[in-house]
């Protein structure tokens, strides 16, 4: 009977949806029809052997490559929440339903219709959602709903122009943008920038009010049989996990204790030093600085805990001149792509600041995305090596304003014509500045990139010249930087008063030592700690991330 139900849903959910109709209304439950529909289906995919045979909708298989009313799976991230509800007959005459887009079909004819029985008119829920700005490549192949269904090709053809592309992060890059209708009122109606994975029947339909014309453009729209809210780092990695336990060689010159789980430690040194080799000329504690960024998170909004915040100065700007077809992109950032799922890349430039908006803004009755409108978990590469001389522009200030914003209070303003309302984020950010600081905003933590030989172009190499690791190496430091992300550590109160006797001492033996210095160690202790998937701060990481600012703080004195 499964192996049936399973077959029709996946042939043709059109039928199976009446099928299921039917089957109600005999049971008298044709009422809780928008309830019971995604429970039914739900059931039917839920194992992944059958879940996985639902086609994809993405940018290698978008919209044009399926036949109308296929069942497809879109895994996106939810851009436009404002849209207006909308009214629909759930049923028809001679028991047939309504919703879903089965009122555009050859099923329903105007004789079913007759006179409207207010009684039957149901709401539906209508957002924008889009594809995961920034995704990798590489997630599909760890998360639940990722094996490609058999038979389904990637797509030769060129990739076609996203509709809307105006309501997606980065225009500029390859999406797929869609209507989505929600039928199931008992679900909380999902909100801006979070992450589902969308399962329902495709369709297309004009909107005339949004581009009035004699040829309205068509929009794919998607009728949500059921949804999966997917976590804010999509790889659910585990924490703690044992990496082995081949001898590991001890960080900089503080002694690890003796329980401590040696094969995560290798495989942390491993990574710190690909980062560091690959691409940041060899210097390995900016390397580290980079990997503890990467683990932080927002971990409390009330006391605000949020995750630090980076700056590598010093950092070489590129060798290909900013007005080059083919700019360069450091290689941190196609590194940051293979280790964590979700990366930003902002390359800050005076075109970018004065002409583009940072933060979504409504324009004309539509809500316009913005460079900053991203999923929580992003880890958002702030380049300003490109940026030349000339004018900041009003819009620009604001831009800078925004991004300001972001990094300190982990929000971001949604404008519209009479009110601006701020949302909560939850983003990490690494800037590369070329002097001291950065010369835009402040982080947590500065540190200056070593004066190593390496050449400016070792810093854009481009992605046929690193040095990847094998794939099983790869998906070890994924694990260990996700499942780093997913963790808690705790402080036991011997150890806080370790910390307490220790800071005052060297408050005292060190001039200019304050408050925001503990905080500062404090964060970076608990990142250290996570990353070693340890479930404790212990006395060593709190030794050992001392030494690291203390390093850092020395460097950029000298500097």
């Amino acid at each position: 009977m499964v192996s049936a139900m399973l077959c029709d849903a996946l042939t043709s959910p059109t039928k199976s949806l009446v099928a299921l109709y039917s089957s109600l209304t005999a049971n008298g439950q044709a009422i809780d029809f928008p309830t019971l529909a995604p429970k039914h289906f739900k059931n039917i995919f839920s194992s992944q052997k059958h879940f996985s045979q639902i086609p994809p909708l993405d940018v290698r298989h978008p919209p044009s490559a399926y036949s109308p009313r296929s069942l497809v799976r879109f895994r996106a991230m939810v851009q436009d929440t404002s849209l207006s509800q909308e009214i629909y007959l759930s049923s028809f005459g001679d028991g047939k339903p309504g919703g879903w887009g089965l009122e555009d079909e050859a099923l329903v004819d105007d004789e079913d219709v007759g006179d409207i029985d207010h009684a039957k008119l149901r709401e539906r829920t209508v957002i924008w959602a889009v594809s995961i700005p920034g995704e990798a490549e590489w997630v599909s192949e760890f998360i639940e709903d990722s094996e490609e269904p058999g038979g389904t090709q990637a797509l030769a053809a060129p990739l076609e122009a996203a509709s809307r592309a105006h309501k997606f992060p980065d225009p500029s890059c390859p999406h797929i943008g869609a209507f989505i209708k929600l039928y199931d009122a008992s679900e909380s109606t999902p909100k801006s920038t979070e992450i589902y994975t969308f399962v329902g029947v495709l369709t297309s339909e004009s909107r005339p009010e949004l581009a009035p014309s004699e040829n309205a453009p068509v929009y794919p729209t998607l009728h949500v049989l059921f949804s999966i809210p997917r976590p804010p780092t999509i790889t659910p990695f585990p924490y703690p996990f044992s990496a082995g336990s081949p001898e590991a060689s001890p960080i900089g010159d503080v002694p690890l204790q003796a329980d401590v789980d040696h094969g995560v430690l290798e495989l942390r040194n491993e990574l710190i030093s690909w980062i560091a080799d690959e691409a940041l000329g060899g210097d390995k504690e900016a390397a580290e600085w980079v990997v503890l960024t990467c683990v932080g998170k927002v971990r409390s909004r009330a006391p605000q805990l949020n995750p630090l915040s980076l700056t590598i100065s010093n950092f070489p700007s590129s060798p290909t001149p900013p007005d080059a077809k083919s700019s360069s992109v450091p290689t941190v950032a196609a590194i940051l792509s293979h280790i964590l799922p979700i990366t930003a890349h902002l390359p800050l430039s005076l075109s970018l600041l004065n002409t583009s908006s940072f933060v979504p803004e409504y324009h004309e009755e539509d809500l316009h995305s913005g460079r900053l409108q991203l999923p929580a978990g992003t880890t958002v590469l702030v380049e300003e090596t490109g940026m030349t001389e000339g004018k900041v522009v009003e819009k620009g200030l604001r831009n800078i304003t925004a991004l300001q914003q972001c990094i300190a209070s982990q929000s971001i303003s949604y404008v519209f014509p009479y009110s601006t309302f701020s949302f909560s984020t939850d983003l990490t950010f690494i800037v590369l500045s070329e002097g001291k600081k950065s010369a835009f905003v402040d982080t947590d933590v500065n540190i200056r990139l070593r004066d190593l030989s390496a050449e400016p172009a070792e810093f854009y190499k481009p992605a046929d010249r690193i040095n990847v690791p094998p794939p099983a190496k790869l998906e070890a430091f994924r694990r260990l930087v996700g499942g780093a992300k997913n963790g808690q550590v705790t402080i036991s109160e011997s150890v806080s008063k370790f910390i307490q006797d220790d800071f005052v001492k060297e408050r005292r033996d060190m001039k200019g030592t304050t408050s925001e210095d503990l905080a500062l160690r404090m964060s970076a202790a608990r990142v250290m700690a996570l990353s070693m998937h340890e479930k404790e701060v212990t006395q060593c990481i709190w030794e050992r991330v001392k030494v690291l600012d203390q390093h850092r703080k020395a460097a950029a004195a000298a500097f």
